[in-house]
């Protein structure tokens, strides 16, 4: 593989592929580089909220994804120790139900198979290092096996994920000091049957961080959470989860208060959070997903911030020649990432700061839960376009 290309896309999840095949059926020769081999783990919760659903049929693939989902959300429940459960219906997409359980390593896969059939040339397991950037465009240099070969794009798309090399190479890198949160993710098998309702969220709010857990199906439990890494030995993502497990009676049901002698896998962990870069355009550069900023995923914003940054990137150069990234066309995806992600990342830098009080998180929840039109308008607007 070698040669000139309209955009070159690095990083194979939702953000980069769906980027990759929106350019593609724009009529851009596209190339994504993905350095995970096929079906790599990723950490995430698997929740595909309303707003991701309704972004997927929009992109024409919300029927692939739900072939390959494992259940479905309609409720999520938010406890904190001494205060009542808040429990919310989870807004719904139309026709399309609720949100969508999908485990990452298969929505991963699908989405860059679903570009390679939109005309993408995809590259996968390979690495890829932005070597030279100027006004014209950028060099990369994609190593695959033992092979090293050298493309040269007129648009490059940052799709690497938190602290983002792509950023970093062409002088975007992070604003602020990164923070101290790290996520993490892992499969545990559930001796309790029922312990967690099968289409429910649950989240667990706690002094240093917090903890969803979803029913996978089959015996299965999967667990994302946020852990503060200052914390010594209640930042290690096992002694967290025991250590949650051991204040609430549903996990405690479920055996998670003795962790270490269940049997759990696919354990991944991601950070720092939150991870800011200077802008998230700027030349033949472009950033896409957590790349181009990440906070709180308490509201399981993730994903569809990842597939929100792909359908702007793909507005801003609507109506133009193939590989025509211009100036103008950086200043509209900074602006339309601003005004319909940024903001939404305000709200979550907002709730972020709550949820550090355990004591004004049991106060809000009590308070919602004396007003559950408030609670569902609050649940809407962090989910919902």
């Amino acid at each position: 593989m070698s040669g000139h290309f309209d955009a070159v896309v690095i990083g194979g999840g939702p953000a980069g592929s769906s980027s990759a095949r929106a350019l593609a059926r724009l009529g851009w020769r596209t190339a994504l580089v993905e350095h995970g081999p096929r079906h790599r783990l990723k950490t995430c919760g698997t929740c595909l909220n309303a707003r991701a659903v309704r972004l997927l049929r929009r992109a024409g693939v919300l029927q692939d994804v739900q072939g390959i989902a494992v259940g479905a959300t309609c409720r999520v429940r938010v406890h904190v120790v001494g205060k009542p459960v808040l429990s919310v219906a989870l807004p719904r997409c139309g026709d399309a139900g609720g949100g969508l359980l999908v485990p990452r390593d298969r929505l991963d896969q699908l989405l860059i198979d679903l570009a390679r059939q939109a005309g993408v040339q995809v590259v996968q397991p390979a690495t890829a290092r932005v070597i030279d950037v100027t006004s014209r465009g950028a060099l990369i240099e994609l190593r695959q096996g033992p092979s090293t070969v050298r493309l040269r794009s007129r648009l490059v798309v940052g799709a690497d994920g938190l602290r983002s090399a792509v950023a970093d190479a062409a002088g975007l890198g992070r604003r602020h000091r990164a923070g101290s949160k790290f996520g993490f993710a892992m499969d545990v098998a559930s001796p309790a049957g029922g312990a967690v309702p099968p289409d429910t969220i649950e989240m667990f709010v706690v002094r240093g961080g917090y903890l969803g857990v979803v029913d996978h199906g089959a015996g299965r439990l999967h667990l994302a959470g946020l852990v503060d890494g200052r914390r010594g030995r209640a930042g290690n993502p096992i002694d967290f989860v025991e250590s949650v497990a051991g204040r609430f009676d549903a996990l405690r049901r479920a055996g998670l208060h003795r962790l270490r002698r269940r049997a759990f896998d696919r354990m991944t962990g991601a950070g720092p959070i939150p991870c800011r870069p200077q802008r998230v355009a700027a030349g033949p550069v472009a950033l896409v997903g957590d790349a181009a900023g990440y906070t709180e995923p308490f509201s399981g914003e993730g994903i569809s911030w990842a597939l929100q940054s792909a359908e702007i990137l793909a507005e801003s150069v609507t109506g133009q020649a193939p590989g025509d990234w211009t100036a103008d066309s950086a200043r509209r995806y900074r602006r339309g990432w601003r005004r319909r992600i940024g903001r939404r990342q305000h709200f979550g830098r907002v709730l972020a700061s709550v949820l550090q009080q355990p004591g004004l998180t049991g106060s809000l929840l009590a308070f919602l839960g004396r007003h559950p039109a408030l609670g569902a308008w609050l649940v809407r607007r962090a989910v919902m376009p």
